[in-house]
């Protein structure tokens, strides 16, 4: 997300819904930051953190934009 670096740090550091497990890995968190609206309609940047549980440290694997949570992805 080229310009968007703060946005995607904000979103890790205070998201504005409950940190999420992946629906698909064990080892990956899910933050979500609200944004006004695009097209009408407000956006989430979602944040995908690997978490490696051995070093007690985690990075970035992906930030986008999504209008929607995915289902299966589970609040911790």
């Amino acid at each position: 997300m080229v310009g968007f670096e703060k946005e995607v740090i904000k979103t890790i550091q205070h998201p504005d819904l409950p940190i999420f497990q992946d629906a698909d890995y064990n080892n990956r968190n899910i933050y979500y930051s609200i944004h006004r609206k695009i097209h009408g309609q407000n956006y989430y940047i979602k944040a995908i953190v690997k978490i490696d549980q051995a070093k007690s440290e985690g990075y970035l694997i992906t930030a986008f934009k999504t209008f929607n949570t995915k289902p299966g992805e589970r609040m911790i």
